[in-house]
């Protein structure tokens, strides 16, 4: 865990996002193959097929536990 922009822009090379934006700066698929969202909830559908780097398949389950972690002030900074 860090906030410090080097590392954050070495991560970006490491781990793939739900969504990545194009040169028109418009949304798309990551390790998210659909997406629905507003401005108080999404929703996003996993590509098949992700596996993590332990060798186990990415779920929705870990996305969603990640998202918690890092919304989370007491455990993430």
């Amino acid at each position: 865990m860090t906030v410090l922009s080097v590392a954050i822009q070495t991560d970006r090379y490491l781990y793939d996002s739900l969504l990545n934006v194009d040169s028109a700066r418009k949304p798309v698929t990551g390790l998210a193959d659909k997406w629905r969202a507003t401005t108080t909830k999404a929703t996003f559908s996993l590509r098949r097929g992700i596996i993590c780097a332990d060798g186990s398949p990415l779920t929705a389950a870990d996305v969603a536990a990640n998202i918690n972690f890092v919304g989370d002030p007491a455990k993430s900074p």
